[in-house]
């Protein structure tokens, strides 16, 4: 519950600054602050080649190095950002971009740094002793300050410089509380140099390092490549605009993911059994969570667009009816994408990230300058179609199929019920069909054995009882 909370923080917050961006901005600054963003973020795994992941794996199986592992880890990282910022300063000054745009790609790239350091306190220790609620205090507070201090930015039209300064701002303190609540309550904080255990680290990490590059390179890839080969900052903000109404909604299976990582690479050692009981459970419970997405979001994409960012962000509906198939693929691909990672199987999953990259790199290459964002949106799509077929043929062959037809069946009815719903009732107002779209689905869902008895019985047990009797 702890991650969901935090996860529901970060969505909450992360619109709270970019709609009210789009809005009073427009399109044109919205989407270079975007690129902003992008371009820093693809940059992100070069800061620790994913030692986060490799620490939450080591650190799960034997809590009692878990100040060896990340006081070097911290030491490695810090000689890692150096080479990564100096990459970054040169690469961004190459092409012929204003020094206001310059300027920011320097201070995104610094706010990704500091969150790959809280991420080593977060995934590192945090995750690895599941402590999920040692998180909230640091990202609430971040998030408070970024949104009180951004809106007041926003609404000043200071700039994107001093929007971004906020962020970092913000960041920096985040980092900090997590500095005080790991060595407060896990271990003892400090930076090592072990030379011997740092060539273990990068050994070790690679696979997760360059598992992570090839992931960034499909999902940010896009928005870089849309200002390198288009220079239309209001397409770029078109793209985003539908982008933040998908992008965010798989998070929540990640939140999910990640939380079950943990204990899903010790059951892998221990009860062989209940790992792929379990793999397959979170699959058949994330395609549930993610189907309605989908569909009402692509049912609903010309609503939601004009009544969150207005009637200038019409050209964006198509983008964000194409994009809402990729809520419900990255959900399962996720999924699974977790259970090879969780069974050291993280060689394949590297394989299969590293072919949608470089699938993904050509797609948007033929596709943006031809049909731009749009094309963009179908890129992303068809990658995340690639990722999924992949990704389950590989499991399957490993840990045993799973069966569809019996898993996924009831989700999938409900969802057409539900979709009947909204197309009948698609006039009403959002506030109210909304809901009304989640109570319908889920009582089918309910009605169609979507969910287990067992777990029915146990809400059961958390209602009252004149209740179930009106039911």
């Amino acid at each position: 519950m702890a991650r969901l909370l935090n996860q529901g923080i970060l969505v909450i917050s992360s619109f709270a600054i970019a709609v009210p961006l789009a809005r009073w901005w427009g399109a044109e600054s919205f989407g270079r602050y975007s690129f902003a963003i992008a371009f820093a973020a693809l940059f992100g795994f070069s800061f620790d080649w994913g030692l986060h992941w490799l620490l939450t794996r080591e650190v799960a199986r034997d809590k009692g190095n878990v100040a060896r592992y990340l006081n070097n880890a911290l030491g490695l990282t810090l000689v890692l950002s150096l080479f990564t910022m100096a990459v970054l300063i040169l690469l961004i000054n190459v092409f012929d971009y204003p020094a206001e745009t310059i300027l920011a790609v320097y201070l995104a790239g610094t706010w990704t740094w500091l969150e790959v350091l809280a991420s080593l306190f977060i995934r590192g220790a945090f995750y690895a002793f599941e402590r999920m609620d040692y998180e909230t205090p640091p990202l609430l507070a971040e998030r408070l300050i970024a949104v009180v201090c951004g809106l007041a930015v926003l609404r000043a039209h200071s700039g994107l410089i001093a929007l971004l300064c906020v962020l970092v701002a913000s960041r920096l303190l985040k980092l900090l509380l997590c500095l005080v609540i790991y060595a407060r309550r896990i271990g003892h904080l400090g930076v090592e140099f072990d030379w011997r255990f740092w060539r273990f680290l990068a050994r070790s990490t690679f696979p997760f390092g360059l598992n992570l590059a090839l992931g960034l390179i499909y999902t940010k890839v896009d928005i870089t490549m849309l200002s390198l080969l288009r220079r239309n900052e209001a397409e770029i903000g078109f793209y985003r605009a539908a982008l933040a109404l998908v992008m965010y909604w798989p998070a929540l299976g990640t939140s999910l993911t990640s939380s079950l990582f943990p204990m899903m690479s010790e059951l892998y050692l221990s009860r062989r059994d209940s790992f792929i009981r379990n793999y397959r459970r979170s699959v058949q419970w994330l395609f549930a969570l993610g189907l309605p997405m989908t569909v009402g979001l692509c049912l609903l994409g010309d609503r939601f667009i004009t009544s969150i960012y207005g009637q200038s962000f019409v050209p964006a509906v198509v983008s964000l009816r194409i994009l809402s198939g990729s809520v419900l693929l990255k959900f399962i691909h996720g999924t699974l994408a977790m259970v090879l990672t969780s069974s050291n199987r993280q060689a394949l999953r590297t394989g299969i990230v590293a072919s949608a990259a470089l699938g993904n790199t050509l797609l948007n290459l033929l596709l943006i300058p031809w049909a731009g964002h749009v094309g963009a949106s179908v890129a992303a799509v068809l990658t995340d179609s690639w990722i999924l077929v992949t990704c389950y043929l590989v499991v399957s062959r490993q840990l045993g199929r799973l069966r569809f037809s019996a898993a996924l069946g009831p989700s999938t009815l409900s969802a057409i019920v539900m979709g009947l719903g909204v197309l009948l009732l698609r006039r009403t107002s959002l506030l109210l069909l909304i809901p009304a779209a989640v109570v319908t689905y889920a009582v089918a869902l309910c009605a169609l054995g979507g969910v287990p008895r067992e777990q029915l019985a146990k809400w059961k047990e958390l209602l009252p009882l004149r209740w179930w009797r009106r039911v």
